[in-house]
């Protein structure tokens, strides 16, 4: 193992800095928002020596925690250029940050360049079914981890049938993940032809069982059949109607989800950091609803304020070290940039009432230490992006009421 030696903060944040960090690949294709914080939370303690593949002008490319570029022109040439930085021998371990960078890697998951970096052994069939949330949720089946009911659906027929065998009010999904963007509620069948009506573009949807209770998170990372580390989190406020990413969270510890979290590292054998979406019913049993099988929950970057320290157990996996303790939350809510800010353009009363950030166990994660580029690039493009809408709805206001002037001199 490298030499470590023990940094004295605080006796409550006291942790172990290595003495020579190892060096982490961060992939980014399509991934935004909180996730932009990936490089500070790896780099910030001083474990990892961070680089990051990412395409031309990605947004990343402003983070202060990296410390080589490597960019691609687009998705085609994307493996290429992985392969040439993972053959080089320069790096210790890889991340998929998002779900498009992880399918497009998965499909040469038999490249031999590849394989010391797969999350989990090369015979897992994890390799071939994580893509699918269809072809997912049927392995955790198989393998013992609850998961909802679910059936796959090509057509509207087969929808009615199946969302009818499963009974109304009951969820419907893209098979390939979209961060909540074709996650929608089915509260009766007139609803089945509306939305696949409006997304012509996906050609497998994943029926599945509604269940009623608290959602939430958890972040961890495993190693060697074992969870290093856990961080779990309920989700207070989110966006889409509830569905979308998460903006105002709670820290929660529970035995049964710390059973449920070793119980995904067993039967996974995962190597890294990963997580899970899961509801919890007023009875604490816990269903896992959404696996991010293959990369890390976008709110991983949180856990060190629920007193776990992610970057810190991938040292340890990685090196061979020891499970870590859990340290103290130093708050028991959290408000997530850039979503909270997208919630405040929207109306922030729901979040108010649920953590107001004046109180002493609130606190607001805007993006790590040294990041304020990417705190006003991102800043700047969500303002951007609600000016134009406003603008887009006065427009089309003043275009109404001259229709209506128009209409009420042609009746004169």
């Amino acid at each position: 193992m490298e030499m470590l030696h023990k940094l004295n903060c605080n006796d409550e944040f006291s942790y172990i800095m290595p003495v020579n960090p190892l060096r982490l690949l961060l992939v980014y294709n399509k991934a935004h928002g909180n996730l932009m914080a990936y490089p500070w939370m790896f780099g910030h303690d001083g474990y990892f020596e961070v680089d990051v593949l990412a395409p031309e002008g990605h947004l990343i490319e402003c983070s202060q925690w990296i410390q080589n570029r490597i960019s691609y022109t687009n998705e085609d040439d994307l493996m290429s250029t992985l392969l040439s930085a993972l053959s080089s021998g320069r790096y210790d371990w890889m991340h998929c940050i998002d779900e498009s960078s992880r399918d497009i890697i998965l499909r040469h998951c038999d490249d031999p360049i590849l394989l010391p970096y797969l999350p989990w052994p090369a015979s897992s069939p994890l390799s071939r079914n994580c893509s699918n949330k269809v072809e997912l949720y049927q392995w955790c089946r198989d393998a013992g981890l609850p998961v909802p009911a679910s059936f796959e659906v090509n057509d509207l027929d087969r929808l009615k049938q199946c969302a009818a065998e499963i009974g109304y009010p009951c969820m419907l999904k893209g098979a390939q993940g979209s961060r909540g963007a074709t996650v929608f509620l089915l509260e009766d069948e007139s609803q089945c032809e509306l939305i696949l009506k409006d997304h012509k573009g996906i050609q497998s949807w994943l029926v599945q069982e509604f269940l009623t209770g608290l959602a939430g998170t958890t972040s961890m990372v495993c190693g060697h059949g074992e969870a290093y580390a856990t961080c779990s989190s309920y989700k207070n406020v989110m966006l889409n109607g509830g569905l979308g990413t998460s903006v105002v969270k709670q820290f929660v510890r529970s035995e049964e989800l710390e059973r449920l979290a070793f119980l995904v590292a067993k039967a996974t054998q995962y190597h890294g950091a990963t997580g899970f979406d899961w509801m919890m019913n007023a009875n604490g049993q816990v269903c896992i609803i959404d696996p991010h099988f293959g990369r890390g929950p976008s709110s991983m970057m949180v856990s060190h304020i629920g007193g776990v320290r992610i970057d810190q157990a991938l040292y340890a996996v990685l090196t061979k070290g020891s499970v870590l303790p859990v340290q103290p939350m130093s708050a028991a809510y959290v408000w997530i940039f850039p979503q909270c800010l997208h919630l405040l353009l929207e109306g922030l009363i729901e979040a108010w009432r649920v953590a107001c950030p004046l109180r002493r166990d609130v606190t607001i994660f805007w993006f790590g230490r040294r990041e304020w580029r990417l705190f006003l690039k991102q800043s700047a493009a969500l303002l951007g992006g609600r000016a134009r809408v406003l603008l887009g709805r006065f427009k089309r206001s003043i275009r109404f009421s001259r229709n209506r002037l128009s209409d009420c001199d042609s009746v004169i």
